[in-house]
């Protein structure tokens, strides 16, 4: 008598919450979470273009990392990263929107102010200038709202592509020197509160006017809607007519309007969920680049002792752009890890983004490889072979470990491991039971073992350990199925602490009791406790690190 998964699931949810005829209620929860899916995907789709706009500045980063120029983010010597980037959106504006661009034969040769209306967002712009500069190989300089620099990570992408704060002496200086450079004079608030009517909100805005005076140069007005007319329809009104007519029911613009609203309301609690996953795609990012890597360069392997070290190296540069840009990652202390091996013993956070940032840097700045030890559960995961073979991670077992060391490796290991990760909170309490085998095996490999903890680590993704049901089913099962939510640009600060030196008379449990007591020492000086959210968001706008 086959189950299907629904059936199954709502067998066991009868038995453990003792509701009889649950797979009816079973149904009602699906058929509502399809219904607000729909919804919410409206609301999820803006979230790609900040996601783009990112990956713009990581490709710029990789560029300048690449290429080693420092040169000033107008030059010419930043063309070709242009180009790249203005066929990424051009690619996207075809066929996203299949953007179009008429009227560029009114431009002038020479400087001039482009005046244009302001979207909700910038995307018909960002549109413009990336079509402007594959057509006619020429840079438009942009004035934005003084929020955009406070923005972070992206002071290289502003650069390079031309935006500026927008002062009266920038702006004349910048069309003196022969450059067309565009306004909206309606600004933030009418991206903000425009509406379907395509209002103008200028206000009493004329420092433009008076810029273009003073420099002498034509003004031109774009961003021509083909939606005006004499009866502008607003998507929303459109999208309320076609309901109306297919289902036949009155008034549904009540219903719309309600369920816009719960969108609103739910999309942050969504949100929080969902931002998690970006961890996800880039592990599988970085493993779709090391089988490109891999195919690529098989013929080589042969002749080469060091196949891999290059897509090491840009997995690592993958990795430490993205905790540059998304947590401001900053390490500390590095000159404390030995220059032969040694046993790193870290504090384990929800997730272990932090040490993938540890290493990536470490790899960047000391060109150094640290292996990890991972909990039996990652090397079932599909897909992630080729990544974990070619970082050397390992399992864990006592010789592996021991023998690595020997070798000269540096090893990093959390006792707490996925309890910890997933059962500990915001006061970082140490959760490592009974377990003292690492201090066995740095006893046994005669190594110095170095405590390592990251500053609002556990802020920036938090679980639903405290959930006792979550815990006891991991405590049967052993799968790290607690929900996960956060993803938040906190500010990530990793402390490396002094070496435990290693002592021939020393017991393994001595050696825990010390490890444990400096991994407890730099949690006290660096992390303020309890943890708190805002308050990690706000240091990461912090531009220099307070003295502890």
């Amino acid at each position: 008598m086959p189950m299907t998964d629904l059936s199954s699931l709502a067998y066991i949810l009868e038995e453990w919450t003792v509701v009889e005829y649950l797979k009816k209620y079973l149904i009602y929860v699906v058929i509502a979470s399809l219904t607000m899916s729909a919804i919410l995907f409206f609301f999820i789709v803006p979230l790609t273009i900040v996601f783009f706009i990112y990956l713009t500045n990581i490709l710029l980063l990789m560029h300048q990392r690449s290429s080693g120029t420092e040169a000033d983010p107008l030059s010419d010597v930043w063309d070709s990263a242009r180009k790249t980037i203005a066929s990424f959106w051009d690619v996207y504006a075809r066929i996203w929107h299949g953007y179009e661009l008429h009227g560029v034969e009114n431009l002038p040769e020479g400087p001039g102010i482009l005046v244009y209306y302001h979207g909700a967002i910038p995307i018909d712009y960002l549109y413009f200038l990336s079509r402007l500069f594959l057509w006619k190989k020429r840079l438009c300089l942009s004035v934005a709202d003084h929020f955009v620099f406070r923005l972070p990570g992206l002071k290289l992408l502003l650069g390079v592509t031309g935006v500026m704060p927008g002062t009266r002496e920038e702006c004349l200086i910048a069309l003196k020197n022969g450059y067309l450079v565009s306004i909206s004079p309606g600004g933030v608030r009418e991206a903000l509160f425009s509406d379907e009517s395509y209002q103008l909100m200028w206000g009493n805005r004329k420092g433009f006017a008076r810029v273009a005076l003073d420099a002498k140069v034509e003004m031109i007005g774009g961003n021509e809607s083909c939606a005006a007319g004499p009866m502008p329809m607003s998507y929303l009104t459109c999208l309320t007519y076609i309901l109306r007519e297919w289902t036949g029911v009155e008034h549904i613009e009540d219903y719309l309007s309600y369920a816009v609203y719960l969108s609103w309301v739910l999309f942050p609690l969504v949100a929080v969920f969902l931002l998690p996953g970006v961890l996800v795609i880039l592990f599988y990012t970085s493993i779709l680049l090391l089988h490109i890597y891999k195919r690529k360069n098989e013929l080589k392997e042969a002749y080469s002792n060091d196949f891999w070290d290059g897509a090491k190296q840009m997995l690592a540069t993958l990795w430490d752009g993205h905790g540059r840009i998304w947590h401001g990652y900053e390490l500390h202390g590095a000159e404390n890890i030995p220059e032969g091996p040694g046993l790193i013993v870290f504090y384990h956070g929800a997730t272990p983004a932090d040490c993938v940032y540890f290493m990536a840097r470490l790899l960047i700045q000391k060109k150094r490889y640290c292996h990890v030890v991972a909990d039996h559960f990652v090397f079932r995961l599909p897909g992630f072979k080729i990544l974990l073979d070619v970082h050397g991670v390992m399992h864990g077992p006592k010789e592996e470990c021991v023998n690595a060391l020997k070798k000269g490796s540096l090893i990093a290991i959390a006792p707490g491991g996925v309890r910890e990760a997933l059962f500990s909170d915001e006061m970082y309490t140490i959760i490592w039971g009974h377990r003292k085998g690492f201090a066995q095996v740095a006893i046994d490999a005669k190594v110095p073992i170095i405590p390592m903890f990251t500053q609002n680590v556990r802020e920036g993704v938090r679980t639903l350990g405290g959930i006792k049901i979550f815990r006891s089913l991991y405590e049967r099962i052993r799968l790290p199925i607690v929900p996960v939510y956060g993803g938040f640009p906190v500010k990530l600060r990793t402390f490396i602490g002094e070496p435990i030196p290693y002592e021939p008379n020393v017991t393994a449990e001595e050696l825990t009791a010390k490890t444990k007591a400096a991994l407890q020492a730099l949690i006290e000086k660096h992390q303020k406790l309890p943890g708190n959210i805002f308050r990690a968001l706000m240091e990461r706008f912090q531009t220099q690190k307070k003295e502890d």
